[in-house]
């Protein structure tokens, strides 16, 4: 009697995990519904199938690597970010706002710059002005960059 249910607790097991997998991977709608419906009618020979014909392992092979190759990317391009905010935070230890320069870096390591400047605009009458002035100064620098 225990071996009866404990097989039967481990098949629903197994066709949930099964049909957790179906819904994660599948990417179109009307794939998952037809492997989903395999599983749960057919469901030793809908899981053979699935997992014959409905995995594509070549992808999924080549996107590992491609994860790796991100990842290590990644970790290059955060520690140049790294090295350039320890260095703009060096620039300025005299400010008033290194305690608050370092909680920035720290929280979302979002990149630091020096010799900022901002200007708040409260209504739209100040805003417009003022966009179009930095837009054209913008626009000059590019041109004449060129």
């Amino acid at each position: 009697m225990t071996w009866i249910l404990l097989a039967e607790i481990l098949y629903v097991i197994l066709i949930i995990a099964v049909m957790v997998r179906i819904i994660y991977d599948t990417q179109t709608v009307t794939k998952t519904l037809a492997y989903l419906l395999l599983v749960v009618f057919l469901p030793f020979v809908g899981i053979f199938i699935y997992f014959s014909f409905g995995i594509n392992y070549r992808k999924n092979k080549l996107y590992s690597k491609k994860i790796i190759e991100d990842h290590h990317q990644e970790e290059l391009v955060l520690e140049k970010l790294d090295l350039y905010n320890r260095k703009n935070l060096e620039a300025t230890k005299e400010n008033a706002f290194v305690g608050l320069t370092n909680m920035i870096y720290q929280t979302d390591r979002s990149p630091l710059t020096t010799n900022n400047k901002a200007e708040l605009l409260i209504n739209g009458e100040e805003k417009f002005p003022a966009v179009v002035v930095n837009c054209y100064f913008a626009f000059l620098k590019n041109v004449l960059k060129k």
